[in-house]
C-alpha cells in the first residue's frame, strides 16, 4: 500500500502549480540523475521562471564532495 501511495505522489503533475508560484527558487539538480531526469528539472525552472544548476553526479548529486 505505501509504495503504491509513494508511486501516485511521484507522478502527479506539479506543472500549474510551479507555473503560478511567485516565490523565487533555484533549482539544483544532478547531470546523471535517474530519478528525477535533468529534463524534468529543466522544465520545472523554467515554470518557475528561475535560473538552474546542474552539478555532477546523480540522484544525491549534494553528497559528492566535488560539488562543493
Amino acid at each position: 500500500n505505501m509504495y503504491q501511495t509513494f508511486k501516485n505522489v511521484v507522478d502527479e503533475d506539479f506543472s500549474e502549480i510551479f507555473k503560478n508560484s511567485t516565490s523565487k527558487a533555484l533549482v539544483f539538480g544532478g547531470d546523471k540523475d535517474s530519478a528525477v531526469w535533468p529534463e524534468s528539472n529543466k522544465k520545472i525552472a523554467k515554470l518557475l521562471n528561475s535560473n538552474i544548476i546542474m552539478l555532477s553526479g546523480d540522484h544525491y548529486f549534494f553528497l559528492n564532495k566535488n560539488n562543493l
